[in-house]
């Protein structure tokens, strides 16, 4: 506030109440003296301090407000000028919160994209490892079944056994061994069978 509520008393106020003290002086002195006259005096002294001090505390009390509605004025329009900056930061700070919204939505759709690849992705190596399980499994019966019948062979003594042109035991141990090895290529990632 540019002035204070409660103010020390004005000189007009000052004023108004001497006229009326020398007012009450006149009528206290009047009634001493006890003539028509001097009451009749003191009478229209009394009437006129009254009005003079009437009329002085009506114009200060009509500046007093003068100064409160000025008062609230400048409060006002101090008031529209912080409210306007309160507004234009609100209206940034809405600007960034709604483009940091729109980033994170945009964010969240992209990673649910992502995610739904990842599951795609997922579904097809789980395919392809149950394909590759059941191939290792396949041929893991065939290398038991090859076994099996190597071992026959060996036991009737090696007759009937005619190996031109068919894979040694030694070959098939060397591919059981490599089937059995993860295939790593020179990056050190797994090779796709």
């Amino acid at each position: 506030m540019s002035s204070q509520r409660r103010r020390t008393r004005s000189r007009r106020i000052v004023a108004a109440c001497s006229v009326l003290a020398v007012a009450f002086l006149v009528v206290a002195v009047a009634l001493v003296v006890e003539t028509l006259a001097a009451l009749t005096a003191a009478a229209v002294v009394a009437l006129l301090a009254g009005i003079v001090a009437a009329r002085v505390l009506v114009g200060e009390l009509a500046q007093t407000r003068r100064e409160w509605a000025k008062d609230r004025a400048e409060q006002a329009r101090s008031y529209q000028g912080v409210m306007a900056a309160r507004m234009r930061e609100q209206a940034v700070y809405a600007a960034s919160i709604t483009d940091e919204v729109t980033r994170q939505a945009r964010t969240i759709t992209e990673l649910h994209g992502e995610r739904r690849l990842l599951e795609c992705r997922l579904a097809e190596l789980v395919a392809r490892l149950r394909t590759e399980t059941y191939r290792s499994a396949e041929l893991q019966a065939d290398l038991s079944d090859l076994r099996a019948e190597a071992e026959e062979i060996a036991a009737e003594g090696g007759t009937g056994w005619d190996g031109a042109d068919v894979p040694t035991i030694v070959d098939l141990l060397n591919w059981e061994q490599a089937v059995a090895a993860p295939a790593v290529d020179s990056t050190g990632q797994r090779k796709p069978a």
